[in-house]
C-alpha cells in the first residue's frame, strides 16, 4: 500500500508527474496537496497479527506532514527503492543492489 492515497496537482505541474517515470520530489513537495493512506495502512496492520512493514521511500522527505504521517506507522523495515530514479552507489547495478538489500531484510515465513 502506498502512503499517498491521492494528490491534487496544479494543472501546470501535471506534465512533470504524468508519463514514464518521475522523481518522487515532483510529488512530495510543498506545491502538491497529498491525501495520505495512513489510516488504511494502520487498519491493515491491526487486522494482521505478526505483519512486517516494509518501506521503499528511503530517508523520506523532510516535510512536516509527511514525517507526521510516517511517524504513525511503527517498526518499519527500510528497503532500497525499486524506482529507477532512486540512487545507488556509483558503479553499482540497480537490480543487483536492490536484490541484495531485499534478500538480507525479507525473510519468508510460514503462514
Amino acid at each position: 500500500m502506498d502512503i499517498i492515497k491521492s494528490a491534487s496537482v496544479p494543472e501546470e505541474k501535471i506534465s512533470s508527474i504524468n508519463g514514464k517515470g518521475y522523481s518522487d520530489s515532483k510529488l512530495i513537495n510543498n506545491s502538491i496537496q497529498r491525501d495520505y493512506n495512513t489510516q488504511n495502512i494502520l487498519n491493515t496492520i491491526s487486522q494482521n497479527k505478526n505483519i512486517t512493514i516494509y518501506s521503499t521511500w528511503g530517508s523520506g522527505p523532510k516535510l512536516t506532514n509527511w514525517t507526521d504521517e510516517v511517524g504513525k506507522i511503527k517498526n518499519i523495515t527500510p528497503l532500497v527503492s525499486p524506482s529507477m530514479a532512486a540512487r545507488v552507489p556509483l558503479g553499482t547495478e540497480k537490480f543487483k543492489y536492490m536484490l541484495d538489500d531485499w534478500s538480507k531484510k525479507i525473510t519468508p515465513t510460514n503462514i
